[in-house]
């Protein structure tokens, strides 16, 4: 059995399959608010239970770098290693990888009910610029070879180009100054918050 966990900036979806070489099956799906999770590994192994699972793919909302991840848009923070140690009695293989790196590696296989066409065109063979908005923005980068490079690409900078752009990255800059100083970033627009923010 497997475990695919993904943990973002506002839930946290976990799905228990079974894998076969002939098939993947969907036997139960949990969706968790994420600030209600104090504990990561305490967490996972609560709701591992006594399922029979050999692996956990958990997918995250942000920068990894070595062993340690710090989630961009709450306060956790997660020691792999520390994590790995113990559940070592229950799970004998803990993957971790970023969300859009995931996400990216996943499009490969998707088709049909799983795609929709926001404008026609033709399609090309070459790098592939994955983008997802949710309590965040996400992008990654998928390269004509298979390869993935994930980014934090959502943090830059807005650049205005005409004076509606330049009217609501003013808006803002002054509604975010107590975060942000100057920076206004495409994030802060393409999300949940900003859609919100300039709509709402």
């Amino acid at each position: 059995m497997i475990l695919t966990v993904d943990f973002g900036g506002t839930k946290t979806d976990l799905c228990f399959w079974n894998y076969t070489e002939a098939a993947t099956e969907l036997l139960e799906k949990t969706t968790v608010p994420t600030n209600d999770i104090m504990d990561f590994a305490g967490f996972l192994r609560q709701q591992i239970g006594d399922k029979p699972v050999e692996y956990v793919a958990c997918d995250l909302a942000g920068i990894i770098r070595g062993n340690v991840f710090s989630m961009t848009n709450t306060h956790h923070v997660i020691d792999f290693d520390k994590v790995r140690r113990e559940l070592a009695d229950i799970v004998p293989h803990i993957g971790f990888i970023n969300d859009l790196e995931a996400l990216c590696y996943s499009v490969p296989t998707m088709g049909g009910e799983d795609l929709t066409v926001l404008k026609s065109g033709v399609k090309r063979e070459g790098t592939k610029e994955i983008i997802a908005l949710g309590t965040g923005l996400g992008v990654a980068h998928m390269l004509g070879d298979g390869s993935v490079l994930p980014s934090e690409g959502g943090h830059c900078t807005f650049p205005p180009l005409e004076k509606r752009h330049r009217e609501i990255s003013e808006y803002m800059r002054k509604k975010y100054s107590h975060a942000s100083a100057d920076h206004v970033s495409y994030e802060r627009m393409l999300c949940g918050q900003g859609i919100a923010d300039i709509y709402g």
